[in-house]
């Protein structure tokens, strides 16, 4: 647990770029992370966090490449133990400098990203 007294799970992930080609995504400098989401019926990625200023950075991940993120995930307050199945979704813009033009607009719900989905996971949590 780092932010406070909210229950958290800390979770390594792995983002891999089996392909040829380079990959291109957005991550924001407040709050960190934000290129990841989760899906599960238990956890969330953030917590109300209050942020001075926030901006964009295109990144990319060369072919054959890998980067290792570690991602604070959130219990929601109806968890109370026991398994949870989870899967890390991560958001891939074709054109980054595109979906920063149209953000910069107020635009930015014309551009949607491919989502990739990481490998289901489960695992037994004891209650807290």
């Amino acid at each position: 647990m780092r932010n406070g007294n909210d229950p958290s799970l800390l979770v390594n992930v792995v983002l891999s770029n089996n392909t040829k080609d380079t990959l291109k995504y957005i991550s924001w400098t407040c709050p960190e992370n934000t290129e990841y989401d989760v899906q599960s019926d238990v956890l969330k990625h953030y917590q109300m966090i209050i942020c001075n200023a926030t901006f964009p950075q295109e990144l990319d991940l060369a072919p054959h490449k890998s980067k290792e993120t570690e991602v604070e995930l959130f219990f929601k307050s109806s968890f109370h133990g026991g398994v949870i199945h989870y899967q890390m979704l991560f958001e891939l813009y074709d054109n980054p400098k595109k979906y920063f033009e149209m953000y910069m607009k107020n635009h930015r719900n014309e551009i949607t990203p491919k989502e990739v989905q990481s490998n289901a996971v489960e695992m037994y949590i004891d209650r807290y």
